[in-house]
């Protein structure tokens, strides 16, 4: 485990300087992300004893404000994105890396894959040395996983009840865990209660903190929150039309969200009726996916929720004992290749929208809807791969039907 820290600390480390240079000698596009700023205005905010709720713009919990203090404070340029980028190498990677052994898999092949499938990616090294916060959550997940794996069902509970409070989006995977563990009534109950802790403590010390403007912009921010601008998401286009409008009507609007919300309701539930049992971090990674894809806003930060949970549920399908493995390898390759194609196809056209003022926004919104298509490609294939897996490898564990047995010997 230490070379993959090593590895990933120093690569991020490398890509952090260079984004620092690229920002000084850019004009138009820089490398740090917009919320990153965001983050270190409020902490400045907290420095001088106001709320960091009053820099416009930051929708968050506090935490992330308190993380960039040291920065603000020793006024070290690019303290805070180190801390996250730590955070994803020393955390996620490993993390990885481990639950990839609990399906089956060899040390060394778990090593290989967390490493190729994480530590090198370069969506992962981006996200996190741009200044985004997303490792943080990331991680919780990753931990609670692997705590959940050791029988600290409490310990994972607070976990995703902290996730929760910190980015919403982790109370999807909270019925999932808990269905996982219904056959264990004192554990599932033991792990509910510490999710409700975990979220009710923070939460309620934000609110004594920032009584009001917590609520406001952390919280029911989300909720009616539309973002209008082009996003990957596939309904930014009609939100659009119906901003610009003057006879937009209140109805149309609520068709819209109708749309973007009822169908992935639908799925989810399913999902989770389907897979808690059977394959937890498959039913949790189709989740997220899902979430994202649906979404009525979908930025690029969004993606590293769900993709190490991918990385993990294909790992059985990459074990080099399985003869398929040389099949599974190419049709990974061919859906990377087809996804990443449509990414930069995107990030291309987007650019000229935003930067060049050129009237795109149709095709834009074309290139939206094939992204999507492509989202849905890989969950198809990833599930496959996952619960392929699952039925030629006979392993349970809590990470497939919760059993006692941690693991059994592939056949």
């Amino acid at each position: 485990m230490l070379k993959l820290w090593v590895y990933g600390i120093c690569i991020r480390l490398v890509v952090i300087v260079l984004g620092e240079w690229m920002d000084e000698i850019s004009s138009e596009v820089k490398y740090t992300d917009i919320d990153y700023w965001v983050f270190k205005d409020a902490a400045k905010k907290i420095l001088s004893g106001e709320s960091p709720y009053r820099r416009e713009g930051y929708r968050y919990s506090p935490i992330f404000a308190f993380v960039l203090l040291p920065e603000v404070i020793w006024d070290l340029r690019g303290l805070g994105k180190m801390i996250f980028a730590t955070v994803d190498a020393i955390a996620i990677g490993p993390g990885i890396a481990e639950l990839c052994y609990s399906r089956g898999l060899s040390k060394i092949q778990s090593k290989q894959i967390a490493l190729y499938g994480w530590i090198l990616n370069p969506l992962a090294i981006n996200i996190c040395t741009r200044g985004s916060s997303e490792a943080i959550i990331v991680a919780i997940v990753i931990v609670a996983f692997l705590s959940m794996y050791r029988d600290c069902f409490f310990i994972t509970g607070i976990l995703l009840g902290i996730g929760t409070h910190v980015k919403i989006y982790p109370i999807l995977h909270i019925p999932a865990f808990a269905l996982a563990l219904t056959r264990f009534q004192y554990r599932c109950i033991s792990f509910l209660s510490g999710a409700a802790f975990g979220f009710i403590i923070p939460t309620w010390i934000s609110m004594q903190m920032y009584p009001s403007e917590y609520i406001d912009a952390a919280i029911l921010h989300h909720v009616h929150r539309i973002d209008h601008k082009h996003n990957f998401s596939l309904f930014w286009l009609p939100f659009f039309l119906l901003q610009e409008s003057d006879s937009t009507s209140f109805y149309q609007y609520l068709f819209i969200r109708f749309l973007s919300t009822s169908f992935t309701l639908l799925i989810q539930i399913a999902v989770l009726y389907y897979l808690a049992k059977r394959d937890l971090i498959a039913c949790t990674f189709a989740q997220t996916i899902l979430l994202v894809t649906f979404n009525k806003v979908c930025t690029a930060q969004y993606f590293v929720w769900w993709f190490p949970l991918a990385v993990i549920c294909v790992s059985g399908a990459l074990n080099l004992k399985n003869k398929y493995s040389y099949y599974t390898y190419s049709l990974l390759f061919r859906v990377a290749v087809l996804w990443t194609a449509a990414l930069a196809a995107w990030l291309t056209v987007a650019y000229q929208l935003e930067f060049r003022g050129a009237q795109v926004y149709f095709l834009l919104w074309l290139l939206s809807i094939l992204f999507f298509v492509i989202n849905l490609y890989v969950f198809v294939v990833v599930l496959r791969l996952s619960l392929g897996r699952s039925s030629q490898i006979n392993f349970p564990s809590f990470f497939c039907c919760c059993d006692d047995e941690k693991k059994v010997k592939t056949k």
